[in-house]
């Protein structure tokens, strides 16, 4: 996270812990309340390279007409997860989870002017947001970067050829699947020596890191239901994997970065 300016130090920490006036001063902590979450946020967007048309018209469509929009990355990750992309210049890329073609869409421009051949497969269980996405990926020219699968995750991954290596994999499927696709990864060696997985949404919502704190007088454990059970258990078990090295990054609806252990 970028430091904010020192007037943060400065501010009032009246009601904070000890532990979390330090993160403040430190700069390690940028929002002081919801209101700030959404103007950083803005700001970052406003002064990041804009998206192109095609991705736009895509994003504006899909919010303006499915209730479940808010499955779809953000532009400002979707320029974030461009930018790994067009760094790494993989020439394999994996997306397990395809939703509207609009992430895929993104990594897509960060292969442009790649030096290598480089290919996108995505896959996508429903029949209908599969077939829309190869539509959609068609229509503006970007079908020669990204074939679209429609096939389970799980499926793919058992299937995929161990010979053809994974550069970067992309997870955003099934959250109930996401420890066995990590781990399929890894048992079938498909992940190249210098690979990279992202996992996203591995804060979800903020309900993930608040599952270990105690409740009530007792100490009991809170209830674990829902995704973030899914969420909880995946982070603490790749987090105690030797296989690997990782990094849970605070941003968005929070972002694991996964490479081979050295």
């Amino acid at each position: 996270m970028q430091t904010r300016n020192t007037s943060i130090s400065n501010a009032s920490t009246k009601g904070i812990s000890a532990q979390s006036s330090s993160l403040l001063k430190a700069g390690s902590i940028i929002y002081r309340n919801i209101e700030d979450v959404h103007n950083v946020h803005e700001y970052c967007s406003k002064y990041s390279t804009q998206q192109p048309k095609h991705l736009e018209e895509l994003y504006v469509s899909t919010s303006n007409n499915r209730r479940d929009s808010v499955m779809m990355i953000s532009p400002l990750q979707g320029r974030t997860i461009s930018m790994l992309v067009s760094m790494k210049q993989p020439k394999r890329v994996l997306e397990l989870g395809c939703f509207v073609g609009y992430s895929a869409l993104w990594m897509a421009e960060g292969l442009l002017g790649n030096k290598s051949p480089s290919h996108i497969t995505t896959c996508e269980i429903d029949k209908e947001l599969a077939e829309s996405s190869r539509n959609y990926i068609e229509k503006v020219g970007r079908s020669n970067l990204i074939s679209v699968v429609n096939k389970p995750a799980q499926e793919v991954l058992d299937s995929w050829n161990p010979e053809e290596k994974l550069d970067f994999v992309f997870i955003d499927a099934d959250k109930g699947g996401y420890w066995n696709y990590y781990n399929t990864i890894l048992e079938r060696n498909l992940l190249s020596p210098d690979g990279i997985m992202i996992v996203d949404n591995t804060l979800f919502y903020g309900k993930v890191h608040a599952l270990e704190e105690p409740m009530g007088d007792k100490g009991k454990s809170r209830s674990i239901r829902g995704v973030e059970k899914y969420i909880y258990n995946f982070n603490k078990m790749v987090s105690e994997d030797k296989r690997t090295e990782k990094v849970i990054l605070p941003i968005f609806d929070g972002l694991t970065l996964i490479k081979l252990a050295k």
